[in-house]
């Protein structure tokens, strides 16, 4: 839910122009509308065709952060997984890292973390526990991954990817 004044508030915009927004990729169609008149009678003039994302199955919100000792960093990230092909393998989560750019010498399962608005959001609150809330995933049974990355030296530098396999 986003919006952007076409023209300073109390005046008129011109006849043409154009705006710009950032759109993200929430895993959920958008449309925009353009809404005339003022905050007591808005009137919409005008709604876009549903705009849709090519790449819903794109790991996104990943986070590190600590694990039980200095060699282990827990990794969280969202993902829709693919669908796999009839009766093919199901798509596995996975965290890789190595000490090379672009090289993965490790590889770690993620585990499926279920969460619900009301488990995420305190419902007192605003705008998260309303109009601010967006599902993590496609759609509400969508999980939060979260795997291991173990054996690591303290002060080295590492690379890593999440995504899936298979």
């Amino acid at each position: 839910v986003e919006f952007q004044y076409a023209a300073p508030f109390g005046s008129w915009p011109n006849a043409s122009g154009s705006l710009e927004f950032l759109i993200l990729n929430r895993r959920h169609p958008c449309m925009f509308a353009y809404i005339t008149g003022n905050a007591m009678y808005p009137e919409v003039a005008v709604v876009s065709k549903q705009l849709s994302f090519e790449y819903i199955s794109e790991p996104m919100g990943v986070h590190l952060g600590l694990g039980s000792d200095p060699s282990e960093m827990k990794v969280m990230w969202t993902q829709v997984l693919p669908a796999s092909e009839a009766l093919g393998p199901k798509p596995t989560p996975v965290v890789m890292w190595g000490s090379e750019s672009g090289k993965y010498d490790h590889i770690s399962p993620a585990a499926a973390n279920y969460y619900i608005k009301d488990e995420l959001c305190d419902g007192s609150l605003q705008p998260a526990s309303t109009t601010g809330w967006f599902p993590h995933g496609a759609d509400k049974s969508d999980p939060i991954w979260e795997a291991s990355m173990t054996g690591l030296q303290p002060g080295r530098q590492y690379y890593y990817r999440v995504g899936h396999i298979g």
